[in-house]
């Protein structure tokens, strides 16, 4: 077993934790095995490395370059004249079309999926849930899409550009720092310095100096992370992993909450961990059961509107610790 610290990613930020998810499933994708815990606020993940190292003294350099290179072998996609980069953005630019498109999306995936590769029908039951008794409607997107085509932002439009522009560079960045956003456009929006509200700010936010900048290998990485976050049909329409309504809708006013654990897990294990219900209870057993699963701290964050027409966008606001152990 080989162990990387991730010193780019911070458990605080919900891009930082959805990147840390998405390397781990992108290596097991990889057949490297990976395990996935946490010191404190960083992440640490462990690989069975295919080969394995030539010596037990082999650089941490060298180590973090065949991870690296390992991750954009399997995340990088080929340019397309005429299809898709890849299925998992073959949908369309966003989420927002006919239940009846996206059902026979979700068909298509099904019609695919093997046991060994499950990733393109996870992704798809990640994308929201569509109504086969009301096909002529829209399709209820998971809370996780944050963009959907205002302000020239799109979901898996920009995705589709981060499979095929997303270079080694780009994922070192993410995943060893420094965590300073300088790539323009293609941001999904999950970044805790996306909430540009002007009262959050020491500046205009639309500014001509303030432009936003984002991580393209971080939101690369988080997309791959939304497997582990299935939506299903719900007698309230749609419950997604990990998130619940707090009184509103699924375009606002609902919230995540997702937990820090030190043992070592697999993405089968993390899986399980973000679906738990003590994430959401307040008494002292579920505090207890959590900390008997290695859990030590659950971190809360809501999904808010901003702006109006076609500048509305979503954000995430700052996460807050609703408990530590």
């Amino acid at each position: 077993m080989v162990e990387f610290e991730l010193t780019g990613p911070r458990g605080d930020n919900p891009l930082g934790f959805l990147t840390a998810l998405g390397a781990l499933v992108t290596l097991e994708d990889a057949g490297w095995r990976p395990r996935l815990g946490w010191r404190g606020l960083r992440p640490r993940l462990q690989v069975n490395p295919d080969p394995p190292p030539e010596t037990e003294s082999e650089s941490n350099e060298k180590r973090r370059q065949t991870l690296l290179s390992k991750l954009h072998t399997t995340l990088q996609r080929k340019p397309r004249r005429d299809e898709p980069a890849d299925p998992s953005v073959s949908l369309d630019k966003n989420l927002t079309v006919l239940n009846e498109k996206f059902l026979l999306h979700t068909d298509e995936a099904m019609a695919q999926a093997q046991l060994r590769n499950r990733r393109w029908v996870d992704l798809a039951a990640a994308y929201g849930v569509g109504n086969p008794s009301d096909r002529v409607q829209r399709m209820l997107a998971t809370p996780w899409a944050l963009v959907s085509g205002s302000g020239s932002q799109d979901f898996l439009g920009s995705v589709e550009q981060l499979m095929v522009r997303c270079e080694i560079d780009h994922l070192k960045k993410a995943l060893f720092g420094p965590w300073s956003p300088q790539d323009k456009l293609h941001s999904l929006r999950l970044d805790v310095h996306d909430d540009r509200r002007y009262a959050l700010m020491d500046q205009d936010p639309t500014g001509s100096g303030n432009k936003p900048r984002t991580l393209w290998g971080a939101n690369r990485l988080a997309f791959e992370a939304l497997r582990l976050f299935p939506a299903m049909p719900h007698p309230s329409g749609m419950a997604v992993r990990a998130w619940r309504l707090d009184g509103g809708t699924w375009r606002k006013g609902c919230s995540v909450r997702w937990p820090l654990w030190e043992p070592q897990a697999s993405a089968a294990v993390v899986g399980s961990l973000l679906g738990l219900p003590e994430l959401w209870g307040k008494t002292s057993s579920d505090r207890i059961r959590l900390r008997e699963l290695g859990v030590f701290t659950v971190y809360e964050s809501r999904r808010i509107a901003v702006g109006e027409g076609g500048n509305l966008k979503y954000n995430l606001t700052p996460p807050v610790a609703v408990w530590r152990a």
